[in-house]
């Protein structure tokens, strides 16, 4: 049986990093610092021909595309984590963004993308 924690319902954000290959890791164990929910990491690969890839200096076209779910007031001191560590603000290194979840609609919704669920009898 799955019980719902009683805690104050806290806006949450989407945080989505787009990274070379073999990265998408060390954001999932940042993210456990943070209490990142629903972590998901996909295997990405560019289309984009070579002369454009040298033109925006992206050597490698194979990527971790990490999805995960993070409390609004935990989003920023993560970001800021994941830019000193994988110097993510260098040209090739990859891209880090969150979007805001402004319309989650019930409860479970929130709770399972906010990790507020826990096991119980």
């Amino acid at each position: 049986m799955v019980k719902k924690n009683n805690k104050k319902h806290e806006k949450l954000k989407m945080l989505v990093a787009i990274v070379n290959r073999g990265e998408g890791e060390q954001i999932i164990e940042f993210g456990k610092k943070y209490d990142m929910s629903v972590q998901l990491v996909i295997l990405g690969r560019g289309t984009a021909n070579s002369e454009l890839l040298n033109t925006i200096g992206l050597d490698e076209t194979e990527k971790d595309v990490v999805v995960g779910f993070i409390k609004e007031n935990l989003a920023e001191k993560m970001l800021e984590t994941i830019q000193k560590v994988l110097d993510i603000e260098l040209i090739g290194k990859g891209i880090v963004f969150t979007i805001s979840m402004t319309s989650i609609i019930g409860p479970l919704a929130y709770d399972f993308l906010s990790a507020n669920i826990t096991e119980g009898k």
